[in-house]
């Protein structure tokens, strides 16, 4: 019989073999069923991944428009560095997330739906404190929510952008899921669950819910609310630079701890007995400074009042670097000249229009209020002491808003009734057939000068009643886009610092706009010269534009140093100051006027034309002897220069504010009654 031959074994088949082995080996224990508590530790480790792509969302580059691989890679590894840094932090974050995701686990049975539903929410919220930021230089708040339809119609406009790393999150965030579900499905032809489900029955199911659900309210109640606890970790939140907070311990974290000031808590020393004091202190400074006159509702004269806001209104000869290819504030320049003026420090930059307004018709400032507050949408929800229902109630003024954009934006059409105007001619139910302007289509500021006017006559023919208007403009709201203007329209800018084209082109279309307000001024001023009834006009910005989606637009432009706005009280001043000019046509007052608070203007005012005053209003005159307000950690003293001092007396005065403030908005309204 012939021996059958051996054939060698070729080495790189064997080796090949080998290999094929072990893969297959591998996969085998990778995909071999585990038992049900390996679901948790997928549950954990998920949630330590999403807390990542989440935190990679909020801490992106918002300065770029045009995303690169490496800008990719090095945000990303900058909320690693974050996860790193303040471990305490993530850790915390991945707990909360954890429990949460367990909580759904056991109730629904799925490890891809515990980690899908809690990771798509904090990438959600993340995205939005992305985009809030971009927008508003502000970061994500839990009253916010209230705001949604706002939000909404605002980002139309304001032209944000979804970026690469928000839909790399949210797709790893689906990938993580979509693992879980195939894992907890079954693998292979066998169909053998790599993940098994929970075997417990319902009752089982439900008393561990509530279990894992208790632990959550404690932990949520004893760390996020508890400041105690929660500076035990190393958390030390400063609710004047939420900014810096939401950077340092995280959008989930902070959101959380913002929980505890949806409700202002009563300040210590809140009674009637102590308003009652304020208010003998309040009159027996009055009659000291001879101003008791001024309180008493008698006042002889009741001149026509106009206060004319103006949207995104800054001083563009503060833009220091910039020469423009025209005079572009002529109006101002004489208003300077020939009327009252000044400048008015805001706790707002970019937007947030209603806050300004707020402050500046009922004296309040939101320094009491939890950080972001928004109060026409919160607190002015019932009737509240104002300067227009003052005039109405006192002096029998005819009280009227004009404001060319939808009534229900900043909840306006409740918060007005409240504060005592009676008409309000919106978008709604007026500027139908108004001229409109730029890419965004907006009405122009000639023809809410134009409305004022006409208004103003209508009211004359048909009453002898003194007359309370507050306007707002809406032009020159952001965005800013090439398409604004035309070529002949636009003004010019030449930098002494490098401009990129966007920004360049941003910053051309704002200060087109702030020419375009200056000349609408001038039209409302050639009209009133020509009116014999007493008139005061004021004329106050709202808060500086916000050029696009550059945080750092003004750096170049000269305005301030963005690097240490926070650390820099003069700073604080010029990003948060925008001008006002004070003009009459029957005693033609003239002069400057030391910077203030934009809850200080109203006041202010009364004092320059001898007009009668609540009580409270008769406070903030006499408040500014002492010092000319505040925003953030930054305090104008008496002569109106900023400092991060808070002597005695300002401290003192900062209390007794407070103490009114509630009474008035929160409290019993002891003051008055």
């Amino acid at each position: 019989m012939a021996k059958k031959k051996k054939h060698k074994q070729q080495p790189a088949l064997k080796e090949k073999a080998t290999f094929r082995g072990k893969l297959k080996a591998g996969m085998a224990f990778v995909l071999h069923p585990r038992p049900w508590y390996w679901n948790i530790l997928y549950i954990f480790l998920s949630c330590a991944a999403i807390a990542l792509l989440a935190e990679w969302i909020s801490r992106a580059d918002s300065t770029v428009d045009v995303w690169t691989f490496k800008m990719t890679v090095h945000s990303f590894l900058s909320a690693g560095k974050w996860a790193l840094t303040y471990i305490t932090a993530y850790l915390a974050a991945v707990f909360f997330l954890f429990m949460l995701s367990l909580f759904l686990y056991t109730l629904f049975n799925s490890t891809g739906l515990a980690v899908l539903l809690p990771g798509l929410v904090y990438c959600g919220l993340s995205a939005a404190n992305y985009f809030k930021f971009v927008a508003r230089n502000e970061p994500l708040l839990p009253w916010d929510f209230i705001l949604i339809g706002a939000a909404a119609e605002f980002a139309g406009s304001a032209g944000l952008k979804f970026t690469p790393h928000i839909f790399i999150a949210f797709g790893g965030v689906i990938l993580i899921a979509l693992a879980a579900f195939l894992l907890n499905r079954g693998w292979g032809r066998e169909k053998k669950r790599v993940l098994p489900v929970l075997r417990a029955r319902w009752m089982h199911r439900l008393i561990s819910a509530g279990a894992i659900l208790a632990v959550i309210i404690a932990f949520f109640g004893s760390f996020y609310i508890n400041v105690t606890w929660r500076k035990a970790w190393g958390f030390e939140v400063n609710s004047w630079n939420q900014t810096r907070d939401y950077q340092n311990y995280g959008v989930l974290n902070m959101l959380c701890i913002n929980c505890r000031y949806i409700m202002v808590d009563k300040p210590a020393g809140y009674s009637e007995e102590a308003i009652d004091k304020l208010r003998d202190e309040i009159l027996d400074k009055a009659e000291a400074d001879g101003t008791l006159e001024y309180i008493d509702g008698e006042q002889e004269v009741t001149p026509n009042i106009i206060f004319v806001m103006l949207e995104a209104f800054g001083d563009a000869d503060q833009l220091k670097n910039f020469t423009y290819s025209e005079n572009i504030t002529a109006t101002s320049d004489w208003l300077e000249e020939n009327a009252v003026s000044g400048y008015l420090l805001t706790s707002i930059f970019g937007g947030g229009t209603s806050i300004t307004e707020y402050m500046a018709l009922t004296g309040m400032s939101t320094s009491f209020l939890p950080p972001g507050s928004t109060p026409y949408q919160q607190y002015v929800n019932d009737p509240v002491d104002a300067w227009p229902s003052y005039l109405k109630e006192t002096f029998g003024y005819e009280t009227v808003a004009i404001h060319p954009y939808g009534a229900a934006y900043w909840n306006r059409n409740v918060a007005y009734p409240n504060m005592g105007i009676d008409t309000f001619l919106s978008k709604d139910n007026c500027f139908q057939y108004a001229p409109r302007c730029r890419k965004c289509n907006y009405v122009t500021d000639d023809a809410v000068m134009e409305q004022i006017i006409d208004t103003f006559e209508a009211q004359q023919k048909e009453s002898d009643d003194p007359l309370f208007i507050h306007a707002i403009t809406i032009a020159n709201h952001q965005a800013y886009h090439l398409e604004d203007y035309t070529d002949e329209e636009r003004v010019k800018i030449t930098s002494t610092e490098p401009l990129s084209e966007e920004l360049q082109i941003a910053f051309e279309s704002y200060v087109t706009g702030l020419r375009n307000t200056d000349r609408a001024m001038q039209l409302l001023l050639d009209y009133f010269q020509t009116v014999e009834e007493p008139t005061i006009i004021l004329f106050f910005g709202d808060h500086w534009g916000k050029t696009g989606t550059v945080n750092e637009a003004f750096v170049p432009a000269g305005l301030f140093d963005w690097g240490t706005l926070y650390e820099d009280h003069e700073n604080v001043r010029r990003a948060y100051s925008v001008p006002f000019y004070i003009w009459d046509n029957y005693l033609g007052l003239q002069g400057k006027v030391e910077n203030l608070s934009a809850y200080q203007l109203t006041p202010m005012l009364t004092e320059l034309y001898g007009l009668d005053r609540p009580i409270y209003f008769e406070y903030l005159r006499q408040q500014m002897d002492i010092f000319r307000g505040h925003y953030s950690n930054t305090v104008l003293d008496a002569a109106g220069t900023p400092s991060g001092k808070k002597p005695a007396a300002v401290k003192d005065a900062l209390g007794k504010m407070e103490l009114l403030q509630y009474d008035l908005l929160f409290g019993k309204n002891y003051l008055y009654n």
